[in-house]
């Protein structure tokens, strides 16, 4: 975890969480993932008690919080004023976006537009729950290390042309991905899978009526080509599930 170090009052932490009251759900949600996953967090929701300043506590999350979550909604985006001062501060402090200082979350199918439209987001729209738990975490630790390499070596892309042959022509975009696999240093990377197959025949299972992936020669020799062809497929790369625009 990267800590932002400690002031007299306490006022640092490692996320701000901004948001709009409409998805007040989402953001509870998202401080805590993040503090689950031993971050310290600022949410408007938790930290402003009775007796507290509002005005302060905002001017203390933009000043002292290490990181900006932005929780982007049509209502964020639409008729949040206060939503755009509190990223636009994380923006200006980092407009190139080289240290990662404000991080998007997408909630609802929105667009940003504007300075926010070149900022990459992380995309929760239409995922569960473990799915959504996997995308955010991952786009937090990607914002911090600022890369995602997978753990594992990727695929030989050759060896689908030389083991197997894809009904549908679609190669290996057809195979699905659902079991989770990490990503080194960043920890587990958005939408990390593995190919699902059916290890109980002879071929690998793409998806019904898509096609499935057989291997060239049969008997012995088929056998283990396809052990061949399947241990380097569970250890394809993750495809990000960042997003960029809608």
């Amino acid at each position: 975890m990267t800590m932002v170090g400690a002031s007299q009052n306490g006022d640092r932490r490692d996320f701000f969480v901004s948001y709009t009251a409409s998805d007040r759900g989402w953001a509870e949600w998202i401080a805590w993932q993040l503090e689950e996953a031993d971050y310290t967090v600022l949410l408007q929701a938790w930290d402003m008690v009775v007796g507290s300043n509002w005005q302060r506590m905002m001017n203390q999350a933009t000043q002292f919080a290490e990181r900006t979550v932005a929780v982007l909604s049509n209502a964020y985006l639409e008729d949040s004023p206060f939503g755009e001062a509190e990223w636009l501060v994380a923006f200006a402090d980092d407009p190139q976006g080289l240290a990662g200082r404000l991080i998007p979350v997408r909630v609802e199918d929105c667009k940003p537009a504007g300075l926010l439209a070149g900022v990459v987001y992380a995309d929760l729209v239409g995922r569960d729950k473990a799915e959504a738990q996997e995308v955010l975490l991952g786009a937090i630790r990607g914002a911090i290390a600022r890369r995602i390499k997978p753990l594992a070596e990727p695929v030989f892309p050759g060896i689908a042309e030389k083991l197997t042959e894809v009904n549908t022509g679609g190669g290996l975009d057809e195979l699905s991905f659902s079991e989770s696999h990490p990503a080194e240093g960043a920890g587990p990377a958005p939408g990390v899978g593995r190919s699902t197959v059916d290890e109980k025949t002879d071929e690998a299972v793409i998806a019904p009526g898509k096609g499935a992936v057989s291997t060239v020669d049969g008997g012995a020799a088929g056998r283990v080509a396809r052990s061949e062809y399947l241990s380097q497929v569970r250890q394809i790369a993750p495809q990000a599930l960042l997003g960029r625009g809608c």
